[in-house]
């Protein structure tokens, strides 16, 4: 099995090979030099024989990608396999000679593994021999193919098979006049695509070490509670442990004796040394520029870890030093086991063994040495219980045998895990100033300690979250709360530091001889301090920043009780970040006083729909007219959004198009990521419920790649699922479509019901838009009319139009090479675009608030309450109530959605309103410009009557004397 090291430290070694100069990296790829041919192109997909030398790569699985963008030739070159028959020639020829001495084959993989070539014969300079030959194996990756340094006019590669692909080829073919790295290779063309990382604050309070320590007043301190180590570096190079187990019951520490490491030739003392205390994985790495050592006790089982990884074979030597006091100690098998009080000590490690101890031998120490130099070695010391009398080295061998059952892979899991679970029960990190670093600092070091010793409110294991404080209304006092709040956390801090002071190089650790454990403590007043800061319940609310200074910035995770957790970076007075599991909770997150407003805006995440989308999608008529006609129909139809292809990147951004893109790979995401007229990622159709954690998998997977724009999953009606989708996939788009006039289905009277759903789907997950897709029918326009007036009232932004059929053109009059003629569907939809455009800069981003409908009422509707400050009247009338955090002057604005269910007939809908509202005024939909409505005075009110079509809709804006929250 291949050892990994456990934490960052291979990270580390890639960086120092990273840090080498630029002139060590650089070469020239003389292929791209060179005339190249070849003996078959597949000219109909551009894939030409350039291609292999133009710096660009189709990763493997890329699929699409290798051909964008669609104006340049494919980034691979590969045959006509009608033609060539699984075999090919590609010969390089330069004007001037090259001095070259190896090539680096990438085989073309971006649809199938088998598209590569397998055996091979390079021929120079026209001779009659090959140079080298051999086979390609089945691996994505560069592929090194040595030959004498030989200055070149001429090369041939002779490919003899294939791996049976339809069209083999090759993606980039390198050759240099010089052996380059394995590491370079890789990194020019990466099996996926980068990834963003996750915020991570806690890596910055590592503790780094450039320089070894004397003795173990020098130790960084390891542990889970139970197992204790002082881990230190002497100035020769040997790694030292100091070991310790806490007694259940005195709580004092028993020593277990010390380890020394010893490497042949020395761990090497140079500028490159770096021992880091690894706070996220609860582990002490040490890097030396040649070899990584990394050191961890398990989270959830007494056992000590060192794992030592090198460039070159070593020798190690492990030597176990016997506490003073009474005790057993003896060899079994080539294991070192010493028993003391009630508990055994067992050193091991494969490829090491301590020869059998004899009654002349030194029990001050024993050692174990490797049987031969070796590039890895895996060390550790089990802490088993005692037990067996006479027995009891078999015994605990016994113990031993059956803790190693566990895999290696499946350890590094569970210890990463429990570490991971730690942190985010409680991490707060708190920046922009010297005294927020130091409070930092002070807390981190804190429950590092209370952690590894198992004396304080922080355990590894998991406890229950304590019960957040509860908002209990304004304070009448006249104290500032986040000046009381930053005092007290500073206080705290200062006391946390003062305890600190006393121990060695690591302040606060519990010293050589663990005589220092931290006090048993049941809480942290300076966690409790800063928690009260940054969150206090509200029966089911969460309430952000209730005494947070706005100055200070702050990143932090906190598990809460109701088995919730919320994770949120602050800064620069924005919240960039705010996470909530499960994720239907979110909207239960409210900011308070002047943070009410940022936390709405960030809320929904890093995705904001740019304005209300009616979305084309692709269809039979883009390839009778051609895409310029079609935009120009789109153009004049008000379509703003076309549902097609990472292909039609470039069209949509020439004509101004918004795009939901389907058929995309990591890598089209990637070279997407930052592009504004992207929409989202179209994943998958019309799946059953069984499907949603597959595609939270997806979601993940994406947004790790791109987090500017959200997946998409068509969510279907009639498989249900609704309540499980939010917190199984954790989207940032709902889409779903409601065929509700399809009376083959029966479900048009649960149109109203599937809008209430999902618009509290998007509510709960904080307001994250909604699409609907829709059917154009060959029913009376109205029926789609309906449809859109009743989704814009329950919130949906968006609209993407199937078009699989004929209907929405006039199919008699589409010509090859002329606009497409809309139909009386199509026409209809013109006029539902133009009203979305009237409408978008003001309903875009607009918070949902309430709806309420009219008699007579469909399935989950109400009416409004008779204290609401607007009721509407008339039949069949609906009503969405928005609110838009848009600039100030938008704070006393609300916008009204009031639209008419009856298809047949024209209605009028009476908006009665309170005492407060200043103007009322009516968008018009053909200018886009505000036309100011005529109120009455009535005993009940202020009244405004809003004429509405069959199945109209009109968009309402309100000024209210005073701002309030609805």
């Amino acid at each position: 099995m291949r050892r990994r090291a456990l934490l960052l430290s291979l990270v580390a070694v890639v960086l120092a090979a990273a840090s080498a100069s630029a002139a060590e990296r650089a070469f020239v790829n003389l292929a791209s030099q060179a005339k190249i041919t070849a003996s078959s192109e597949n000219k109909g997909q551009k894939m030409f024989a350039s291609s292999v030398a133009d710096g660009r790569f189709a990763a493997k699985g890329c699929t699409w990608y290798e051909f964008q963008p669609g104006d340049r030739p494919a980034k691979s070159w590969a045959v006509n396999g009608k033609e060539a028959k699984g075999k090919a020639t590609l010969t390089f020829e330069w004007k001037t000679p090259v001095q070259a001495r190896q090539l680096i084959y990438y085989p073309r993989m971006a649809f199938s593994v088998d598209e590569g070539w397998k055996d091979y014969e390079i021929y120079v300079n026209g001779g009659p021999k090959p140079v080298a030959k051999g086979s390609f194996t089945k691996v994505y990756g560069g592929h090194r193919v040595r030959f004498p340094s030989t200055r070149l006019t001429k090369l041939t590669m002779k490919f003899l098979s294939s791996h049976g692909g339809m069209n083999p080829g090759a993606t980039e073919i390198l050759i240099t006049d010089r052996e380059l790295p394995d590491a370079e290779l890789a990194a020019m063309a990466p099996l996926n695509a980068p990834r963003i990382q996750p915020w991570d604050e806690l890596s910055k309070q590592n503790v780094v070490w450039d320089l070894p320590s004397k003795d173990e007043a020098g130790a960084m301190p390891l542990g889970n509670g139970n197992v204790l180590a002082n881990v230190w570096v002497e100035p020769n190079g040997d790694l030292r442990l100091g070991l310790g187990k806490i007694d259940a019951k005195t709580g004092k520490v028993a020593k277990l004796g010390r380890v020394r490491v010893k490497l042949t030739p020395a761990l090497p003392i140079t500028k490159a040394f770096r021992q880091t205390l690894v706070l996220k994985h609860g582990a002490v790495e040490i890097f030396s520029g040649r070899e990584t050592i990394s050191i961890f006790i398990e989270a959830g089982r007494p056992v000590l870890h060192v794992q030592v990884t090198g460039r070159k074979p070593v020798g190690m030597t492990a030597v176990f030093e016997p506490p003073q006091g009474d005790l057993d100690l003896t060899v079994i098998d080539g294991r070192v086991l010493c028993m003391r009080g009630d508990v055994t000590a067992v050193m091991l490690a494969d490829g090491m063994a301590a020869p059998p101890l004899t009654p002349a031998s030194d029990l001050t120490s024993v050692a174990m040495k490797s049987a031969k130099p070796a590039a890895s070695f895996h060390l550790q010391v089990h802490v088993v219980p005692a037990g067996g009398g006479e027995v009891w080295a078999d015994h605990a061998n016994g113990a031993v045998d059956a803790n190693r059952k566990m895999k290696h892979q499946q350890v590094i899991q569970n210890h990463v895990k429990a570490w991971a679970e730690f942190w985010q029960r409680q991490s707060i990190f708190v920046g922009g100033s010297k005294d927020a670093r130091r409070i930092t600092k002070a807390l981190v070091r804190k429950q590092w300690l209370s952690a590894v010793s198992g004396r304080g409110p922080h355990p590894l294991k998991p406890t229950p979250p304590a019960e957040l404080k509860e908002y209990k209304g304004p304070s009448g006092g006249r104290a500032n709360p986040a000046r009381v709040g930053l005092t007290t956390a500073k206080v705290e801090a200062g006391k946390t530091t003062h305890n600190f002071a006393r121990g060695g190089r690591f302040s606060g650790s519990w010293g050589a001889d663990f005589a220092n454990l931290p006090k048993k403590a049941t809480a942290d007043p300076l966690a409790d301090a800063l928690r009260d800061m940054i969150v206090e319940a509200q029966g089911g609310k969460m309430r952000l920043f209730p005494a947070w200074p706005s100055q200070l910035d702050v990143s932090f995770r906190l598990a809460l009780s109701g088995n919730r957790r919320i994770e949120v970076v602050y800064e620069g007075g924005k919240f960039v970040e705010i996470e909530v599991w499960p994720k239907d909770q979110t909207g239960n997150v409210i900011g308070v006083g002047p943070y009410a407003k940022r936390v709405r805006q960030a809320l929904p995440g890093k995705f904001k729909m740019p304005a209300l989308l009616s979305f084309l999608a692709p269809c039979w008529v883009t390839s009778r007219v051609g895409r310029t006609n079609t935009a120009i129909m789109m153009k004049d139809s008000n379509f703003n959004a076309y549902a097609g292809g990472y292909g039609d990147l470039k069209w949509a951004k020439k004509h101004g198009f918004y795009l939901l893109v389907g058929g995309v790979n990591e890598w089209t995401a990637f070279e997407m990521k930052d592009e504004k007229n992207v929409i989202a990622y179209h994943m998958s159709d019309r799946r059953r419920p069984n499907a949603f954690p597959y595609f939270g998998q997806m979601r993940k997977y994406y947004e790790d790649i791109d987090p500017n724009h959200p997946t998409d999953f068509t969510m279907y009606v009639k498989f249900g699922g609704f309540g499980q989708f939010v917190n199984q996939v954790r989207p940032r788009l709902l889409e779903y479509y409601d065929y509700h006039w399809d009376g083959r289905r029966k479900l048009g009277h649960l149109q109203t019901y599937h809008l209430a759903i999902y618009r509290q789907m998007s509510i709960n997950a904080g307001g994250i838009p909604i699409v609907r897709y829709c059917h154009p029918h060959s029913d009376p326009p109205t029926k789609m009319r309906q449809t859109v007036t009743m989704s814009l009232a329950y919130g949906v932004r968006g609209f993407r139009w199937w078009v699989g059929g004929w209907l929405l053109f006039d199919i008699h009059k589409v010509k090859e090479g002329e606009v497409p003629p809309l139909g009386d569907i199509g026409k209809e939809v013109k006029k539902i675009n133009t009203s979305l455009k009237a409408f978008s800069p003001y309903l875009a981003t607009a918070r949902s608030l309430t709806v309420y409908q009219t008699k007579p009422l469909p399935i989950a509707a109400g009416e409004a309450p008779k204290d609401y400050w607007v009721r509407p009247s008339g039949d069949h009338i609906v009503m969405g109530v928005f609110r838009n955090d848009n600039g100030e002057k938008d704070d006393e604005h609300y916008y009204l959605v009031v639209g008419s269910r009856d298809i047949g007939n024209e209605r009028t809908a009476t908006l009665t309103f309170k005492p407060g509202v200043l103007n009322v005024a009516r968008i018009d939909k053909q200018t886009r410009k505000w036309v100011n409505s005529s109120m009455m005075k009535t005993p009940q009110g202020s009244v405004v009557k809003v004429k509405l079509e069959p199945a109209g809709v009109e968009l309402i804006r309100v000024v209210r004397a005073k701002k309030r929250d609805e």
